[in-house]
């Protein structure tokens, strides 16, 4: 999956990725240099904003799909990961 970044204003960005086919819901995580979780968003679009980022900071973007295995047990698995600095 590819994920796509842009920057709209001093303080947000846009995060845009592929649709993975019968993926209905995704989690997007915005994560710190080190590794710790600032905000996780539940969405069921390609398409999410982040707002409150810092000028120069360094950050992650994990993306993991809700899916099910052959016997219906649905799982969470990482699709993407980006690692990122705001520039704005």
């Amino acid at each position: 999956v590819k994920i796509s970044i842009k920057e709209l204003k001093s303080t947000s960005a846009q995060v845009q990725f592929n649709a993975m086919s019968k993926i209905k819901k995704y989690d997007v995580i915005l994560k710190d240099s080190s590794g710790k979780v600032l905000k996780t968003i539940p969405t069921t679009k390609t398409k999410v904003s982040l707002s409150n980022l810092k000028k120069g900071t360094k950050y992650r973007i994990v993306v993991k799909a809700y899916a099910k295995d052959q016997k219906n047990t649905s799982y969470k698995t990482t699709v993407a990961t980006v690692s990122f600095t705001f520039i704005s």
